[in-house]
């Protein structure tokens, strides 16, 4: 973001503005007079202070103000005066012509942008980006922000900056892998507020998100009052990033949420997660997928049944037993259960002499007749 003095004679206030208002949208610093002086300031000491601190000098020059004499002059004066002190090549003053004015002797020298042409605004942005990397710039301004403040705020902060600008400085922070956690939270916060929180956005988020962010998010995710549904396509990335916190994950409680809110897939969403590596994201993800008990369950069963652990498969059988006093499994139900049951008692995983080992062959023997 560039630190830019727009100077102008007061005829061309309507113009100037114009300028001020086009430059800031694109995520600019503009010192504009009538918006920066307040009441009861020493305005000559402002001035003088904001040429001196300003990465570009934007000179609007007109039939107005070429000629007139006035504190026009004395800025113009002062900023060559700042301009002799950059370095050779750097872009610092920038003319631009408002109507068909003759260019002043001392800026004859340098490139200007005759506004009233068409196309002037793109060459004049052109200029001032050569100057300055715009989007990296505002995306530190922003970072800077949310690390000292709330993201509430944030509107009123950049009030003016395009809103698509803003939006990609927050993605941008927020998908940094080396960037602190509280950044990157409030930077997820700053989409929120500015209703840019979509599938895209998560889509870039999801892949480099720390298990302390996740752990956060999980749980946000699984409370009632919030509205957030992730696609299964966000649900395989979480699941391949193998980010996701492993004690009491809440992971299963999100994605019945998700469900229930209109996401549009059943509990065979989970089956990504079926070779996490952590058993405790698996054990909560088989306890979901019983709850839900839709008509992909038991099959998405099948692929957490080479789980060794007694809690899931004392719980998958528990599950197979209901189906079967119900006369809910239907033909090809029946044949999941025995392959289910059949690996749990023959697979070596489940420990001899065990409740599970026994309810297990219980279980294989009522499928068999």
């Amino acid at each position: 973001m560039a630190k830019i003095f727009l100077s102008y004679a007061r005829e061309d206030e309507e113009t100037a503005e114009k300028i001020h208002d086009s430059l800031v949208g694109e995520g600019h610093s503009v010192w504009l007079d009538r918006k920066k002086l307040v009441p009861g300031q020493e305005w000559k000491m402002e001035i003088e202070k904001a040429i001196q601190s300003s990465d570009i000098f934007l000179a609007c020059l007109s039939s107005h103000s070429v000629d007139k004499v006035g504190f026009v002059q004395t800025e113009l004066r002062r900023a060559l005066e700042v301009a002799d002190l950059m370095p050779e090549g750097k872009i610092y003053i920038i003319p631009i012509r408002l109507d068909e004015c003759e260019v002043p002797f001392k800026l004859k020298d340098l490139q200007w942008v005759n506004y009233f042409e068409i196309g002037s605004g793109e060459s004049l942005l052109r200029a001032i980006n050569t100057h300055s990397n715009t989007e990296k710039d505002l995306e530190a301004e922003v970072t800077e922000y949310i690390i000292r403040n709330s993201p509430n705020g944030i509107k009123e902060r950049f009030k003016g900056v395009a809103p698509a600008k803003l939006i990609k400085a927050f993605l941008a922070i927020a998908k940094k892998k080396d960037e602190m956690t509280s950044a990157r939270k409030r930077a997820v916060n700053g989409l929120e507020l500015l209703n840019a929180l979509d599938e895209n956005a998560w889509s870039e988020i999801l892949p480099t998100a720390s298990t302390e962010l996740l752990q956060e998010w999980i749980a946000t995710w699984g409370e009632d009052d919030n509205n957030t549904i992730l696609s299964a396509d966000h649900i395989r990335i979480l699941c391949e990033a193998k980010n996701l916190p492993k004690a009491s994950t809440g992971f299963g409680k999100a994605i019945r949420k998700f469900i229930s809110r209109g996401a549009g897939y059943t509990s065979s969403v989970f089956l990504p997660a079926s070779t996490y590596p952590a058993w405790e994201v698996k054990l909560d993800c088989v306890k979901s997928i019983i709850r839900l008990d839709d008509e992909d369950s038991l099959k998405t069963l099948e692929a957490f049944s080479t789980m060794s652990y007694f809690v899931a498969r004392t719980s998958i059988i528990d599950y197979i037993e209901g189906k079967l006093e119900t006369n809910a499994l239907n033909e090809e139900g029946l044949k999941i259960a025995l392959v289910i049951a059949d690996r749990f008692v023959n697979d070596g995983k489940t420990k001899p002499k065990t409740p599970t080992l026994r309810k297990s062959r219980e279980l294989l023997g009522k499928l068999k007749k």
